[in-house]
């Protein structure tokens, strides 16, 4: 089902901004519901969709102001991808992405667009896999998805028109030649045309041009969903996934703690359906895992885990800081402003709880200037997944950040998108 209906959304089967009804979806597939649910949690987790309610969701919106930050971060964690993948690319590696280039170049001779279109994806993604950066890998695949969505409304919307995929060769070649400096030069170059040629095409779409509505944002002091986002009132769902994620990155459910149905729904006051919808949304932003034949339990965050988690980071939420302080609004500006206020106000209090909301929201009020909602579908694991190994470090603490979040929010409100990007860096690196 999630196949079914992640091409009907790239193709346009079912257009951008079309509702998706979870009972009309049910009858449609002859599915159940909690299948179907699950299928939109899936497809939430690629950006393809924004959920509006407990009964369903709609279409992510197609604009160019989102494909600027959006591309720009896949060049940015593209290039980085790449080059550790030139360092590491072996006979098996080689092997693989051939495989794929040979699928694309036939697709494209026959034309069989619904085809060609997640094979340059799989080629893409077979040559980062040798990078060893899961995290890296998986922002990517995030991303990926997105832009599959942008190429699919072009090629659709242009039939016959000629892309150009001879960079793909260009870049194998250099990563068989294990060439890492070459191998980003080439997809680098690579990358440029595509967005050059996405940019002339989609400014003469019909229907496309005006930024996507972006997601709600609470007032200060409001109710924050789990990873930086809230939409209006929030589900038993949301409400559990928030305090149950609370209760993990304050250490109170400890890594490797085994996590039952039953005592968490005690623990919460609450049934054990909006538990169990509570840890697969945890799951999905990697703070809880499910080992078979004994459920779910809290991630073992290791070293290795964290040194890919802030090289992930930094290919990423600095372009988007970057992109958001270029687009600030006075609007932005006072959230922002409401959420530092917040987070000194709790530091004083000693409410590491609050703190750390406030720390959270006030990052994703400045990722959401960037006008590109996606890209905070990418950005939201890798943050929570950051979140927990913090919270391990320091326990319980109430960190006193309040000045360097201000300083990183002024430039924001200053459009100074370099100060941005460098002191988020700095951040970012502890």
């Amino acid at each position: 089902m999630v196949t079914r209906l992640r091409e009907a959304i790239i193709f346009g089967d079912r257009p951008p901004g079309s509702r998706l009804l979870v009972a009309h979806i049910a009858r449609e597939e002859h599915a159940s519901v909690a299948t179907v649910v699950q299928a939109l949690r899936e497809l939430e987790a690629m950006g393809l969709i924004v959920r509006v309610s407990q009964r369903g969701a709609r279409v992510s919106e197609l604009s160019l102001a989102e494909l600027a930050p959006l591309a720009a971060a896949r060049r940015s964690m593209s290039l980085l991808a790449i080059r550790r993948a030139a360092e590491r690319f072996t006979p098996a590696d080689a092997r693989r992405a051939e495989t794929a280039l040979m699928e694309q170049e036939r697709a494209l001779r026959a034309g069989e667009l619904r085809t060609l279109v997640p094979v340059t994806t799989e080629f893409h993604e077979g040559l980062y896999a040798a990078a060893q950066s899961p995290w890296l890998s998986r922002s990517l695949h995030v991303t990926h998805e997105c832009m599959e969505h942008y190429l699919a409304r072009i090629l659709v919307g242009h039939p016959g028109i000629d892309v150009d995929y001879s960079g793909h060769r260009e870049v194998l070649d250099a990563c068989v030649a294990r060439d890492a400096d070459e191998a980003v030069r080439r997809l680098d170059r690579h990358l440029g045309v595509l967005v050059d040629f996405f940019e002339r095409l989609l400014d003469a779409a019909p229907a496309l041009g005006a930024a996507p509505a972006p997601d709600a944002s609470p007032a200060p002091g409001g109710a924050a969903a789990p990873h930086g986002t809230s939409a209006g009132p929030a589900s038993h769902r949301d409400w559990a996934a928030a305090e149950l994620l609370e209760r993990i990155l304050s250490g109170e459910l400890e890594p490797g703690a085994p996590l039952r149905l039953e005592r968490l729904a005690d623990l919460l006051g609450t049934g054990v359906f909006p538990v169990r919808e509570a840890l697969r949304e945890l799951e999905a932003l990697g703070v809880v895992e499910h080992v078979p034949n004994r459920g779910a339990r809290v991630v073992e965050p290791s070293p290795e885990d964290l040194a890919d988690l802030v090289t992930t980071r930094l290919a990423l939420e600095p372009v988007v800081a970057g992109h958001a302080a270029r687009a600030f609004t006075p609007a932005d500006d006072a959230l922002a402003r409401g959420w530092v206020q917040r987070h000194a106000e709790a530091v004083a209090a000693g409410d590491a709880r609050r703190a750390r909301a406030a720390r959270r929201e006030l990052h994703f009020t400045l990722y959401r200037a960037a006008g590109a909602p996606r890209l905070l579908t990418v950005i939201r694991p890798v943050w929570t997944r950051a979140e927990l190994h913090a919270g391990r470090d320091r326990p319980g603490a109430a960190d006193d950040d309040t000045g360097a979040l201000d300083e990183l929010r002024a430039a924001c409100a200053a459009h100074d998108a370099p100060l941005a990007e460098r002191l988020l860096t700095a951040r970012i690196r502890g």
